[in-house]
């Protein structure tokens, strides 16, 4: 599961610190378990950002909650509306998904 966050955890420390696929993917059948298991999270999370932010609900939901972002906190100067607009929308839909069908995050992580 740390696998499939690293990349937005680090996201959030240092914005230029990224995780590319093509560098994680060198490394998903390593002899250590735990770092084959860290980097088919990243190749797995790559995955899925791949196709889920091209779909116009994506775009339609992380615009509206931007905007509702910036219009609660319009004077924090450290304040990234649109990156919490985009994160927003994938907790929100965790959360959905996980309500409804909770064995399904098992098999993803």
């Amino acid at each position: 599961m740390a696998g499939t966050a690293i990349p937005d955890w680090l996201n959030i420390i240092d914005r230029r610190m990224k995780t590319r696929r093509k560098s994680a993917i060198q490394f998903v059948k390593d002899a250590d378990t735990r770092v084959a298991k860290i980097a088919r999270g990243i190749v797995q999370h790559h995955h899925d950002d791949d196709w889920f932010h091209r779909t116009r609900a994506f775009a339609e939901l992380n615009l509206q909650l931007t905007v509702m972002a910036r219009e609660a906190l319009p004077n924090d100067e450290g304040f990234r509306p649109s990156f919490l607009g985009h994160i927003l929308v994938e907790l929100l839909l965790d959360g959905i998904l996980y309500r409804q069908q909770p064995d399904l995050l098992d098999r993803y992580y």
